[in-house]
């Protein structure tokens, strides 16, 4: 048997005992207290219906686009293949500078940890599969 809501116990009850006190939550005094059991349908098919309306689906088709088209797998890679670009040229920088007669542990951890990078991406790279664009059509 399912308690009514006014018996039932929350966590927060003295906060909003205080709110009321001091007038911040407005309260009906002609309230009838109603059993979850018996709100809970009636909530539920609230929902259903303003969820699954034709606005509401629209809404979600287009933000779904919307979301596909700037997460595109090209985006990635472009932005992969970028970074490799970046680090091939700090690795010719680094192995420059060993050239040119500075010998530092220092500038041969950081191309170890330059190309260690680059591999990680270039898996990366070839683990991308291009996803077709999702159109609304489709989706509604």
């Amino acid at each position: 048997m399912a308690l009514p809501l006014s018996i039932r116990k929350d966590t927060s009850t003295n906060l909003i005992n205080a709110q009321i006190k001091q007038g911040s939550i407005p309260v009906t005094r002609d309230c009838k207290n109603i059993a979850a059991n018996d709100i809970e349908p009636l909530v539920v098919s609230l929902l259903k219906s303003s969820i699954f309306s034709g606005e509401m689906i629209e809404k979600a088709a287009d933000a779904i686009v919307e979301t596909s088209s700037s997460h595109n797998s090209e985006n990635s890679s472009e932005s992969i293949k970028k970074e490799i670009t970046d680090l091939d040229v700090k690795i010719s920088n680094l192995m420059k500078l060993l050239e040119s007669g500075l010998n530092s542990d220092a500038v041969r951890d950081r191309i170890t940890e330059h190309e260690a990078r680059k591999k990680i991406l270039e898996q990366q790279l070839k683990k991308i599969i291009p996803l077709p664009p999702v159109s609304r059509d489709v989706l509604l």
